[in-house]
């Protein structure tokens, strides 16, 4: 079990793990299944403190130890190897612990994330090495490599500047307001490599009636970028467009 408020300075205690399909409240305590959520107010995708908020109420209700139950790699990591690519961005991280799954197959990888607390957070977080190699699905190469945590904006094309063989980032351009996320989405493709992979996934919350135009696929067909899955050489700059719902 791991220790939530030791990693955030708190008392040496554990927080139970929580269902990650129930409703909450802000204090993380489950809602009555009959009532509506109230609505959640837009966190600034530019501002640091918001974020620092999120992470703290996400570490003391338990529910960040679910932020990598949709990710697995293997797919990606064998495409990597076969087109001989080495780099990896992984943009928006938050808490994730997938950067270290990926270092463990042996890439090079940069996590960035906005939220100082949230890298200090995924820098920190001592997993076992089983769960890295889950997510990796079974891809371990050998002693895991470094992984380099980076607390700063995506937008600012002076952080982790690149180039990258792999821009990784899941659920956090689909949270940029309409007007603003092709910007960010060109942010992100100035620091791919060519040939490199923009891997880019979407979820989509049915329960909540999530609107569908918020999904950053829709950038890459409007503006004609290849897409792949790995499955052929990759000679050029792709988009690899990944979905989930729940």
């Amino acid at each position: 079990m791991l220790d939530f408020l030791k990693l955030l300075g708190g008392e040496d205690e554990q927080v139970t793990a929580l269902d990650p399909h129930a409703r909450r409240d802000s204090r993380g305590a489950a809602l009555d299944r009959s009532l509506e959520p109230p609505p959640r107010p837009r966190r600034s995708m530019t501002d640091a403190a918001p974020w620092d908020d999120f992470w703290t109420g996400q570490m003391q209700s338990g529910m960040a130890g679910f932020v990598d139950l949709l990710c697995r790699d293997g797919r990606l990591i064998d495409a990597m190897h076969a087109n001989r690519l080495k780099t990896i961005l992984c943009a928006g991280n938050g808490v994730s612990q997938e950067p270290k799954a990926l270092a463990l197959a042996g890439f090079q990888v940069t996590a960035l994330d906005i939220s100082p607390l949230a890298v200090k957070i995924a820098r920190e977080w001592d997993v076992p090495e089983t769960l890295l190699v889950t997510l990796a699905e079974g891809r371990k190469v050998g002693r895991r490599r470094r992984v380099r945590f980076v607390a700063g904006n995506l937008l600012d094309p002076s952080v982790c500047p690149g180039p990258f063989d792999v821009v990784l980032e899941r659920r956090t351009l689909q949270l940029f307001p309409d007007e603003d996320r092709p910007a960010a989405i060109r942010a992100l493709a100035a620091r791919l490599a060519a040939p490199g992979v923009f891997f880019s996934h979407s979820h989509r919350n049915l329960g909540a009636s999530v609107s569908r135009d918020n999904d950053p696929a829709a950038w890459f067909h409007a503006e004609h970028v290849p897409l792949s899955q790995g499955g052929s050489p990759i000679t050029t700059r792709v988009a690899w467009l990944s979905s989930s719902s729940g």
